[in-house]
């Protein structure tokens, strides 16, 4: 998975808005290199808990909650 990207913190922080984390099991395995359309199969999508407090981290600090959380779940 490559490194997660800070922009949802920022929005989430400069707005005061919970981050939902959602998780999406077996769509790698569904999405076929240079193509645009899925093989078909089923995907699993897990919506996390929210993180409220938002403006208690920085914006790195969410960025590798939400990263940490996601990556628990794979």
């Amino acid at each position: 998975m490559l490194p997660f990207k800070k922009g949802a913190a920022y929005i989430a922080k400069d707005f005061n808005l919970p981050v939902i984390p959602v998780v999406s099991h077996n769509a790698h395995n569904l999405m076929v290199k240079g193509k645009v359309w899925l093989k078909s199969g089923e995907i699993k999508i897990e919506i996390l808990d929210p993180i409220y407090n938002v403006n208690d981290y920085t914006v790195d600090e969410l960025t590798s909650k939400m990263e940490s959380l996601i990556k628990s779940k794979l």
